[in-house]
């Protein structure tokens, strides 16, 4: 069986690689970390966020709460977990960018049909 290959375990990487496995795919996901760092990450962990933890507006009025709605529409599976580790901020999303990316981390790895290899 085929598998397709991704590279990078960021927020694209991660959310290509979950829906992927959603469709009975087996997927190759290549993250470097944590053997090769960079500057901006802290952890070793998948989709982690390194600059805010603010997904802007959840208001379907304006672009970031329309985008948002619409992922979660096609059925995105990173905006379900920023639900689930959402902190309160107002009329925004914002997340616990460690639980965040944890979640990610687990559902990747414990996933079947994902394959996780630590290289460059």
């Amino acid at each position: 069986m085929e598998k397709v290959k991704i590279i990078g375990a960021g927020l694209a990487g991660s959310e290509a690689a979950l829906q992927l496995a959603k469709r009975g795919i087996n997927v190759e996901l290549y993250e470097m970390r944590p053997h090769k760092t960079t500057g901006a990450h802290v952890s070793s962990d998948f989709a982690e966020f390194v600059c805010s933890n603010s997904l802007g507006s959840s208001d379907v009025t304006n672009a970031s709460g329309l985008l948002k709605k619409e992922m979660e529409i096609l059925g995105g599976e990173l905006i379900k977990i920023a639900y689930e580790c959402s902190v309160p901020a107002g009329n925004a999303l914002a997340i616990d960018r460690e639980k965040f990316s944890k979640t990610v981390t687990e559902r990747i790895k414990n996933n079947e049909y994902i394959t996780v290899v630590n290289e460059e």
